[in-house]
């Protein structure tokens, strides 16, 4: 039964209905909702549409109506133009407008500016939100069996990618509905068999179906719903009134934390929850609670509108020197973890940075290349290893595990002496532990006896041999360069078929190698299809010609090759298990000697792959630099089985961004400049970077390990 408060709303609702329909008139769409969901009557074509109210005024409008809604203060109208959708609010006190299609907005008569909303919008059902944040709201059609509920933040007009939908191909989602904070979301599926309406929970990622047929529900800002027959409320989603405030939950924690962050957007990619104005306490460097709850602590964080994710991890990262880790930090990187080489004296490498903490997290991989140049077996990078050698190898690749170490790396590419054998007796002793093995392939060409799927197919021969676990480095600069398709589909062949096969890469169309190592030698340009004018010496403009390039083979220097097809980049990115490394470090601010990744990674994903090119949703983007990473090594690091993710008990590793900014800034041309939009940084409970400046004084990097270790 319908209380007081519900008769009241509905009557009022209805009267907007009423009077909205008599006088509101616009030129029918290709692109419109069912019918059951406009408020516009389509039956006029090119004429002046008039909302008659007290008062008087004009405004012209830019396209045709797709949608009026009735607010608090205003008259929010949304148009279709050239595929465009645009939105103009109009103050709502006691005004006349006429509203004539044919002309153009005239900024200066509106609240708001006409904006383009979505330039590849397909369905729409637009609504303002006024709560949490600012802005409005729609349904974006990704494909005929896929619709993603989206966010547009008035301020800076950037997507936020709220809830993606499957459907049947022939539905529509429309009549969606948010409450305030951002918790919980309505929708209808609706299809040429059935129309039903669904409601979802974006803190806890759950979904029911709460009704179906010819119905109606309304979404109340605690979340609650009523129904009617939608006879009787014919369109009334275009007219809810929205609230402008947050409930105070009113409820006090009594603990006091050493941490806390406030109000901000908690975002968990293992459990694909959205926790809009949540509050983090974290004592003794774990997360103690997330909650709606006031909390108090002795330093506080006021998260408003930010994004607050795990901390990322770098699955490609070298030492973890000073310079080094600030780029790091101010990159969002919490975890830093050097399985792109590494060491073979973990005890005292470990001891080490414990008396020397870094800014982040730390740990490694038996780095093979390393015991091929101890004294016992000192062959070198061309050399080939006898049996007794080889033994003494494997036997040492046991021992650095139980020192801690996190995987076994080989670059064979480099150290083209690497033979099968070695491969696999060291293989076998990481398999034991069920250590994974992590591959830059022998082959990168993309022309000649041997190209880059040589490569692919050499490695996951030995995942399928000795079932251990692989992992490719950077796979579009190391086996995928101009084959990506087929890579990937072997990749994929094999994990279907159960194998433990996963890659990295970094966000970035070229590599770096210093210009005297063999990718430069005779050939190179055959090899990877470019010429002297695609390379650039790092940390100058200098493209190089044939002069310049053998002057600096002849003295050394990191060399940037820009020698991958950026469709290949996002292709590699888009694949949901894939993990993000930068293979970069800044060791020096006042030169140039390493890639700009080493800055710039992490932040490049979130701005330019997952804002504004839309490749794939911020959740997934948080995935593949957070959970994907630990979720490689959770099974044999309970260091890592805390990290990655934000939940009650975790270790408090957590980066804070502005999505309106967050960008790198990191060029080839100045590789050590940090990036933007990365407004703090917890490392292990204690704050690390605060309003994007680097606290010198705080060290709490802690030693990732695993689970064998002495």
């Amino acid at each position: 039964m319908m209380n007081n408060k519900h008769v009241k709303k509905l009557t009022s609702l209805l009267v907007s209905i009423m009077m909205l329909t008599l006088i509101i008139s616009c030129t029918p769409t290709t692109n419109s909702l069912p019918s059951d969901n406009s408020v516009t009557d389509t039956s006029s074509t090119n004429q002046d549409t008039q909302v008659i109210n007290e008062g008087e005024g004009t405004a012209d409008i830019t396209g045709t109506i797709e949608k009026v809604i009735l607010e608090d203060n205003a008259f929010t109208i949304y148009t279709i133009m050239d595929d465009s959708y645009y939105m103009s609010t109009f103050p709502y006190s006691g005004t006349t407008f006429t509203i004539d299609n044919a002309k153009e907005v005239q900024a200066a008569e509106l609240i708001n500016s006409s904006t383009v909303i979505d330039d590849s919008l397909r369905t729409s059902d637009i609504k303002t939100i006024d709560g949490y944040m600012k802005g409005s709201y729609y349904v974006k059609t990704v494909s005929n069996e896929l619709s993603t509920v989206v966010f547009i933040d008035d301020e800076m007009g950037q997507h936020l990618d709220l809830l993606e939908i499957d459907h049947p191909s022939d539905a529509v989602i429309y009549d969606v509905q948010l409450t305030d904070d951002f918790t919980t979301l309505l929708y209808s599926i609706k299809s040429s068999t059935a129309n039903e309406i669904y409601k979802h929970q974006l803190d806890n990622d759950s979904t029911e179906l709460i009704a179906s047929g010819d119905t109606y529900v309304i979404l109340e800002g605690d979340g609650s719903t009523i129904t009617f027959d939608r006879t009787i409320v014919n369109n009334v989603a275009s007219i809810i009134t929205q609230d402008d405030s947050i409930p105070d939950t009113g409820v006090q924690d009594s603990n006091l934390y050493d941490v806390v962050v406030l109000n901000g957007i908690v975002t968990d990619p293992d459990t694909n929850t959205y926790k809009f104005g949540y509050n983090i306490g974290i004592t003794d460097k774990k997360i103690m609670t997330i909650t709606k709850a006031n909390l108090t602590g002795f330093e506080t964080i006021d998260a408003t509108g930010l994004i607050v994710s795990p901390g990322f991890i770098d699955m490609l990262g070298f030492e973890p020197e000073p310079t080094v880790a600030k780029y790091k930090i101010t990159d969002g990187v919490t975890t830093n973890l050097q399985l792109h080489g590494g060491s073979v004296h973990f005890d005292s490498w470990f001891a080490y940075y414990e008396n020397n903490p870094p800014y982040v997290n730390y740990g490694g991989s038996v780095f093979a290349i390393k015991l091929r140049q101890e004294d016992a077996v000192g062959i070198g990078s061309y050399g080939t290893p006898t049996e007794t050698q080889i033994t003494y190898m494997a036997d040492r690749v046991r021992e650095e595990i139980e020192a801690g170490a996190l995987a076994l790396s080989f670059s064979p590419e480099y150290y083209p002496g690497t033979t099968p054998e070695e491969i696999r007796a060291m293989m076998t002793v990481a398999a034991q532990y069920d250590i994974p093995t992590h591959f830059h392939a022998r082959y990168s060409s993309l022309t000649g006896e041997f190209t880059g799927i040589d490569g692919v197919i050499e490695v996951l021969g030995y995942a399928k041999e000795l079932n251990a676990p692989v992992q490719f480095m950077h796979l579009h600069s190391t086996g995928g360069t101009g084959c990506m398709d087929e890579a990937l589909a072997m990749i994929n062949e094999a994990r279907v078929e159960g194998y433990d096969v996963t890659y990295d890469i970094y966000p970035y169309d070229s590599w770096a190698s210093n210009i005297d190592w063999q990718r430069y030698n005779s050939g190179w340009q055959e090899r990877y299809d470019i010429t002297y004018s695609d390379l650039q010496m790092a940390g100058t403009s200098l493209r190089l010609t044939e002069e310049t390039f053998n002057y600096f083979r002849s003295i050394g220097g990191l060399c940037i090759a820009f020698a991958m097809d950026e469709d290949e980049v996002v292709q590699s990115l888009s694949e949901p298990y894939v993990q993000i490394g930068s293979d970069g470090n800044i060791q020096l601010e006042d030169s140039a000697n390493n890639h700009f990744r080493g800055a710039g990674t992490f932040s490049r994903v979130l701005g330019k792959y997952v804002r504004d090119d839309d490749a794939f949703s911020l959740m997934d983007g948080i995935r593949k630099m957070t959970i994907n990473g630990a979720k490689h090594l959770e099974a044999i690091s309970e260091d890592m089985a805390l990290r990655g993710r934000l939940q009650v008990g975790c270790y408090a590793d957590i980066t804070i961004f502005d999505y309106r900014t967050v960008l790198d800034q990191s060029t080839p041309e100045f590789p050590a400049t940090a990036s933007i939009g990365i407004e703090y940084v917890i490392v292990a409970g204690q704050i690390g970077l605060s309003e994007g400046e680097l606290l010198t004084n705080v060290h709490a990097g802690q030693p990732i390990k695993n689970n064998y270790t002495n």
